[in-house]
């Protein structure tokens, strides 16, 4: 029976013993390698996003960092979303040239943990953040600067010509504003920090991801995971596939595996084989509210519910008979602080029929302290799973 680690409560609706870790994953997979594509959520402003879930592994999965120390970075890769967008914010391009445009293109640091006597177990961590800096910069960081004040961190990375990094805003103009106090006078200091860190620089991105961005993300996605499917051409072993999501992270997955267009046809492929997602915060509830829609001819089938809709789309796509390894039913492990604002429980997924469509086991953790149960850093508690220790021990626990 898989024990449950201090710091993590269940909250069902599945038991957390009847899950597979991903530790147990990697110990099991003496055949074919295992492939980890982890994928960013809200506030991404850089690369590395992965690191903690990357020490996590090292220090937990045996004899995968022999000397103690991370593999280095093995390769980084833009990848080529197409022609230039002519979208527009009141009038206004968000891309003013080509130029803009590359620069905003995701790309995949990618990590290859080499074992002695078995395949490798690889990490793709996607990012998929630079899609979104050229509208935050100019829309949200730069006006703020008069309002509640300014964000002097991104402020200065959306005028960096550091790569990745791209100048939206002009440096020179960016450090002779950030010498001047608002004109407003300046919000209170908790309220601004709030404003610009939880909605400016985080709910913003979920804002962006369920408009005419999308297109561009399914794009995003598709090249990730196509990329991912190519690693050592993968043949004749296929490779275990396991996908890790900070919060808005799994929505866009997803939402690109419900897209029926050519543009996520190796995704779906990739997708579809997976049997595990992992969720940091779950953000489906709140965000499938855009996606309402009405059965066709019916009402609903039981088990059915709009907030629960691209998972459930997922849970009850068959599993392809696998090459190698066992066969395993999907499972959905949703970590979850209460103290965060922006996470969700991951209902029941069930086929029409009523029948279990994948496990779910949603997992109650603290990733930051409460001052006498009154608060907590919202930000804190909506990006620490990745360095929260009971939640490693959870992902990569032996049973």
């Amino acid at each position: 029976m898989r024990p449950i680690p201090a710091g993590v409560k269940e909250g069902g609706p599945d038991r957390l013993s009847e899950t597979h870790s991903l530790g147990r994953v990697i110990a099991e997979a003496r055949e074919h390698p295992v492939h980890i594509v982890f994928v960013h959520g809200i506030r991404a402003d850089g690369p590395g996003t992965s690191a903690y879930f990357r020490q996590g592994l090292c220090r937990h999965v045996q004899d995968l960092c022999p000397d103690g120390a991370q593999p280095p970075l093995d390769r980084s890769t833009r990848f080529d979303l197409g022609d230039r967008p002519l979208l527009e914010y009141l009038g206004e391009p968000v891309w003013r040239n080509d130029m803009e445009w590359r620069a905003s293109w995701p790309f995949v640091d990618r990590y290859v943990y080499r074992r002695r006597d078995a395949p490798p177990v690889v990490v793709d961590e996607v990012n998929w953040w630079p899609l979104l800096f050229a509208l935050k910069s100019r829309v949200l960081v730069w006006p703020e600067v008069d309002l509640s004040g300014a964000d002097k961190t991104h402020l200065l990375l959306c005028s960096s010509d550091t790569p990745p990094y791209f100048p939206f805003l002009d440096r020179r103009t960016v450090e002779e504003r950030l010498a001047r106090p608002p004109l407003s006078g300046g919000a209170a200091r908790l309220n601004a920090d709030l404003k610009q860190q939880l909605m400016n620089w985080g709910f913003a991105d979920a804002t962006i991801a369920i408009g005419p961005v999308r297109r561009y993300l399914h794009r995003a996605m598709e090249a990730a995971f196509s990329y991912a499917a190519g690693f050592e051409a993968y043949t004749p072993n296929t490779p275990e596939f396991v996908v890790v999501a900070e919060s808005l992270g799994g929505f866009v997955v997803l939402d690109a595996y419900s897209n029926l267009g050519k543009e996520t046809e190796t995704l779906r492929h990739v997708v579809t084989n997976a049997t595990d997602l992992y969720l940091f915060a779950n953000q489906f509830a709140l965000l499938a509210l855009t996606r309402l829609r009405e059965p066709p001819n019916a009402a609903a089938p039981a088990g059915s519910t709009p907030r629960a809709g691209l998972l459930r789309h997922w849970a009850m796509t068959p599993t392809p008979a696998k090459e190698t390894g066992p066969s395993r039913p999907r499972q959905i492990i949703a970590f979850n602080d209460p103290s965060d604002a922006l996470t969700f429980n991951v209902p029941a997924l069930l086929n029409p029929d009523g029948s279990r469509a994948a496990i779910v086991a949603n997992l109650y953790c603290r990733n930051e302290l409460n001052f006498f149960g009154l608060f907590a850093d919202p930000i804190a508690a909506h990006t620490g799973y990745s360095r929260n220790p009971a939640v490693l021990r959870t992902v990569f626990a032996k049973g």
